[in-house]
């Protein structure tokens, strides 16, 4: 009898194994897809943060697509390590942190081990139109693709009643044409009643080489202004040296807390940031 008792685990053991290994193409990902804000004025950044619990027989993940469909439509490709595979405008992102393998089922066969991996994308608003987007994330695998799904509103600032916006900066750190340019200087102002739109100009030069860019008064629009930024796009025509050139529809964004200005093209790159704002009226 007592043989018989130890037998009956040894078979149990075995049975359970056996069920493993015919099940061992079963269930995929468990994952959380989340967004700090789901109301955002035109400016500011959305955090969202993804948490993948992995099992280990669908382990190898192969691609992620952070997808933006709205007023404007962006699928970005990301890898397993966090990095863009395709330039998303606005996008970032970060891996932050990945747990080591643990056995679920205990018996160390290989079927149930999971880990977790977080990562965070940042959305920069500053370049979007203002609408309603549906943002989403799936994670494409051997087993197939999973995806889940959250609302982002991109709305304009209802702070329109002031006249008259004037904003000079200056200095900061700035790229066109391939060339570095630590002097530079913005200055603009800009109606808000929309009786003027606005005008300004934007000058970059170091070492021999400089930008002159001049916007006109129908150049100039604001996008969003809240307490934290005023937001604007802006065309212009000028000179790079002795040649022609022009910006086509760049957004400047002014930092009123931090008194800094970064200005950036349609796909937000950048072409001057981090400007030290030295006065600002009426904004």
């Amino acid at each position: 009898m007592k043989a018989r008792r130890n037998i009956i685990p040894t078979v149990i053991t075995a049975l359970i194994l056996i069920a493993l290994l015919i099940s061992g193409n079963a269930s995929a990902f468990i994952f959380d897809f989340k967004a700090d804000k789901n109301d955002v004025v035109v400016g500011d950044k959305v955090n969202f943060d993804i948490k993948i619990d992995v099992e280990a027989n669908d382990s190898n993940m192969r691609f992620f697509e952070f997808n933006i469909q709205g007023e404007e439509d962006h699928i970005c490709k990301i890898d397993s390590n966090g990095s863009l595979i395709t330039r998303c405008k606005g996008v970032s992102v970060e891996k932050i942190n990945e747990t080591d393998f643990d056995f679920g089922y205990g018996y160390g066969y290989g079927y149930g081990i999971k880990k977790t991996v977080n990562y965070r994308i940042t959305l920069d608003t500053i370049s979007y139109k203002e609408g309603d987007y549906e943002i989403e994330f799936v994670i494409s695998s051997e087993n197939g693709d999973f995806s889940k799904t959250v609302p982002l509103e991109i709305n304009k600032s209802e702070n329109n009643k002031k006249s008259m916006c004037s904003v000079r900066a200056k200095d900061g750190v700035g790229i066109f044409n391939d060339l570095n340019f630590n002097k530079n200087k913005l200055n603009f102002f800009v109606s808000q009643n929309n009786a003027k739109r606005g005008s300004g100009s934007l000058v970059m030069q170091d070492k021999g080489n400089r930008a002159s860019i001049s916007f006109g008064e129908r150049d100039v629009k604001v996008i969003g202004n809240n307490s934290r930024f005023l937001v604007l796009s802006v065309s212009g025509t000028g000179r790079f040296n002795r040649e022609p050139t022009s910006l086509e529809e760049v957004i400047i964004r002014v930092d009123k807390l931090n008194m800094e200005a970064s200005i950036f093209d349609n796909e937000g790159n950048v072409i001057v940031k981090d400007m030290d704002v030295y006065f600002i009226r009426g904004c």
